[in-house]
């Protein structure tokens, strides 16, 4: 009976892995451009599920890659880094991090409307 449980928890594991996987080969392609949001909704829906800390880890760095790599707005970039350090902040990476706070600090740099903007609604939200 313990080797039944055992194979099947070795099945559960590598069975939501690959779907971890297939979510994480969408990163670099066009589709993961366009359909970001989902994509990180669902890997937090992993993290948010995941007992296993080797895993909550691998989750935390494979967020993060996709919201630097491919965020194409800054209110959704910070709003996704700070639900990923709600749940998993031992996991992130110190110069995300730090990338977060100096955006929060200083902005995009770009245009000073925008940048204006984004503090107005990070004073909102209270971060």
């Amino acid at each position: 009976f313990m080797y039944f449980v055992l194979v099947c928890l070795f099945f559960f594991f590598f069975k939501q892995k690959t779907a971890y996987e297939m979510l994480r080969s969408l990163v670099g392609s066009e589709m993961c451009i366009r359909d970001r949001e989902t994509i990180v909704s669902r890997l937090m829906k992993f993290l948010n599920e995941a007992n296993d800390e080797f895993l909550r880890g691998y989750l935390v760095k494979n967020i993060c890659s996709v919201a630097e790599q491919y965020s194409t707005n800054a209110k959704w970039y910070v709003d996704t880094m700070n639900r990923i350090l709600e749940v998993g902040a031992d996991h992130v990476p110190q110069a995300t991090i730090q990338g977060v706070l100096k955006l929060i600090a200083e902005g995009e740099g770009e245009d000073e409307a925008m940048d204006a903007e984004l503090r107005t609604y990070l004073s909102l939200i209270h971060i």
